[in-house]
C-alpha cells in the first residue's frame, strides 16, 4: 500500500471520531492495519481512540504492543496511564507516568497526569509536587494550576 493510504485511513477515521462515530473510526483504523500493519501512525490513533462501551480497555493492548515496539517514547507511556487512570487502574497508571519520566523528565502531561492520579490517591505531597513542577515546565495550564490551588486549599 503507498503512503498515502495511511494518511487516507487516518483523515477518515478523525472525521468519524469528530462526528462521534467513534465505532466507525476504530473499525476504519483496524482495516487500515490489516493493510499496513506497520503503520505505527495508524497504531497510535487506534490505541489513543475512546473504548466503546461494551469493552472493558480495548486501547491497551495497542499500547502495550506500541511500548514494547518503542521502549523509549514518552508519549506512548502517558497515552497508556491515561488509559490505565480511566479504567481505575492507578497503580499501573502511576507506573506508566513514572516509566515516561524516567524517559523524558522534563514531560509536562507526564508530570500533570502524575500529580492528578496521585491526588486521587490521596498522595497529596506527591501530587503537589508533580503539578507544580508541570506549572514550572508550562505555566499555561489552567486546569493543572486549578488543581493544585484545590489541593492547597484542602
Amino acid at each position: 500500500m503507498a503512503p498515502g493510504f495511511v494518511a487516507i485511513y487516518r483523515r477518515y477515521a478523525e472525521t468519524l471520531a469528530a462526528v462521534g462515530r467513534v465505532g466507525d473510526a476504530r473499525q476504519v483504523l483496524q482495516a487500515g492495519l490489516q493493510r499496513r500493519p506497520d503503520s505505527a501512525a495508524l497504531r497510535r490513533m487506534l490505541a489513543g481512540m475512546p473504548a466503546p462501551a461494551e469493552a472493558a480497555r480495548p486501547g491497551l493492548a495497542e499500547l502495550d504492543q506500541l511500548v514494547a515496539e518503542r521502549p523509549d517514547d514518552a508519549r506512548i507511556r502517558v497515552i497508556r496511564g491515561v488509559e490505565l487512570a480511566r479504567a481505575g487502574r492507578t497503580g499501573p497508571a502511576i507506573e506508566a507516568f513514572l516509566a515516561a519520566l524516567r524517559i523524558e523528565p522534563d514531560n509536562v502531561l507526564a508530570h500533570g497526569y502524575l500529580g492528578r492520579t496521585f491526588a486521587s490517591v490521596g498522595e497529596e505531597e506527591l501530587a503537589r509536587r508533580h503539578l507544580t513542577e508541570a506549572l514550572r515546565l508550562d505555566p499555561s495550564l489552567d486546569r493543572v494550576r486549578a488543581d493544585l490551588e484545590r489541593l492547597t486549599a484542602q
